[in-house]
């Protein structure tokens, strides 16, 4: 699996209307069982959290993936931090 979050300390998504946008990413690491992306969408649904956008590495066989999910930069610290309490693991974000 190979993560480039290093690279870069921000993402810079165009919206809609074409303007750059920033966003920070957060990288969780994802069980392999069915219903775990879903969870993980409903936890951030729960917590306030808007996914702006979504990247999955998985290898096939592998036990886990990962999903690098970037939200506003407002909103990092509260999804790590609600995540990592309901058990999730955090691999890692735009500021490692």
């Amino acid at each position: 699996l190979h993560l480039s979050l290093r690279r870069q300390r921000q993402m810079c998504i165009r919206d809609r209307h074409g303007q750059n946008q920033r966003f920070e990413s957060l990288v969780v690491m994802i069980d392999d069982t069915a219903g775990q992306l879903g969870r993980l969408f409903g936890e951030l649904g729960e917590l306030g959290v808007n996914v702006e956008d979504l990247r999955l590495e998985h290898s096939p066989g592998a036990q886990f993936g990962l999903a690098e999910i970037s939200v506003e930069p407002a909103a990092l610290h509260g999804a790590i931090t609600g995540l990592q309490e309901r058990g999730w693991r955090i691999a890692g974000t735009t500021n490692d």
